[in-house]
């Protein structure tokens, strides 16, 4: 995790021309590193947003369904859905 940080740290603080030869050092699997950052951005995203819904109504963590309409799988997905076209838009 730690040379994870170092790398991103590294290429979000250089300037164009390094970018283009740390993408060059590391292109046999830079594809697959950009994936797994996203994919980490996207858990960690998701993750914030639950703990701020839990916060903002005062949860302690317990959930009681009340109405029995609820579809949480669905909620989860299409939350899911939404954040994937959002940082899609975002890195466009």
């Amino acid at each position: 995790m730690a040379a994870e940080n170092d790398f991103l740290l590294i290429y979000a603080e250089s300037d164009n021309g390094k970018r283009i030869d740390i993408i060059f050092e590391h292109y046999d699997n830079f594809l697959e590193l950009a994936d797994m950052f996203e994919g980490r951005l996207f858990d960690d995203i998701k993750e914030e947003k639950g703990f701020n819904r839990r916060e903002a109504r005062g949860d302690l963590g317990i959930r009681v369904q009340t109405s029995g309409k609820s579809d949480p799988t669905c909620m989860e997905a299409t939350g899911n859905l939404t954040l994937i076209q959002d940082i899609n838009d975002h890195v466009k």
